[in-house]
């Protein structure tokens, strides 16, 4: 009974999750760093677009970071919506490509400054956890940090991303942290850029969020093609399609 028990709590929570593909051929690990960029920053401004496009609004964004270097190592949180990605999503969305290129690179080098420190063991997120955890398993009152109403905000991550950039991985996903969230796990390879995206179908919808992340890495697509010598494209084979274009904030 307890087995058909789950069973059927399995099946009824399933049901409320919302699940999308989505895949995008015209850029890759390889192109992207043809150009001195970090393929994985590429991904994650994309990310920013899509759901800024879709919501008007940015959100706490948590990417997974392997700590596994270490001795029973496991992860960091790097949080991938900046300042940057924030200022060159503006910009994109509302049609200020003119200086985009420079928008962009900065995404990519902040994401490297965030990176370092969060591989390396240097990330704050753990470090507060661990103190959160130590305060109750010694029975301490919650520290008032922990009942602040702007860190539970930047705790509730909407966006929840993990990338999966390996070629013997075609595709893989989790489900969102919280209800209102989107779950999306990534594959940035030598071939393509795909992702998995999650959400539970009464507060978010996971196929609208697969269609505005191809045209954002799309509306990416056209502004390096544009910002970079013809020549150098052709010699990498940076495809030169894009079907977007951008109306007001959002993407066409």
């Amino acid at each position: 009974m307890r087995i058909l028990s789950a069973q059927k709590n399995h099946v009824t929570r399933n049901s409320t999750l919302s699940i999308a593909t989505m895949q995008y051929s015209n850029m890759n690990k390889n192109t992207i760093k043809k150009f001195n960029m970090s393929p994985d920053a590429i991904m994650q401004l994309a990310i920013q677009m899509a759901f800024y496009s879709l919501y008007n609004e940015t959100v706490p964004t948590y990417e997974s970071c392997s700590t596994a270097a270490f001795l029973k190592g496991r992860t960091e949180c790097i949080r991938s919506a900046t300042s940057a990605t924030k200022q060159a999503t503006l910009a994109i969305l509302n049609g200020g490509t003119k200086n985009a290129k420079q928008l962009i690179l900065n995404c990519s080098n902040m994401h490297g400054h965030l990176f370092l420190p969060s591989f390396t063991g240097q990330g704050f997120d753990r470090h507060i956890l661990g103190l959160k955890i130590t305060s109750e398993r010694i029975g301490k009152e919650t520290p008032l940090l922990f009942e602040d109403p702007g860190f539970l905000r930047m705790g509730h991550f909407v966006l929840s991303t993990s990338t999966l950039s390996t070629n013997t991985v075609v595709f893989g996903g989790f489900g969102p942290v919280v209800e209102d969230g989107f779950g999306i796990g990534y594959n940035v390879s030598s071939n393509e850029m795909g992702a998995v995206i999650t959400s539970y179908k009464k507060h978010r919808n996971a196929k609208e969020f697969s269609e505005a992340l191809w045209k954002s890495l799309d509306v990416l697509h056209s502004i390096m093609r544009d910002s970079f010598d013809s020549n150098l494209l052709k010699n990498h084979n940076f495809i030169v399609t894009s079907n977007y274009k951008l109306v007001k904030g959002k993407i066409k």
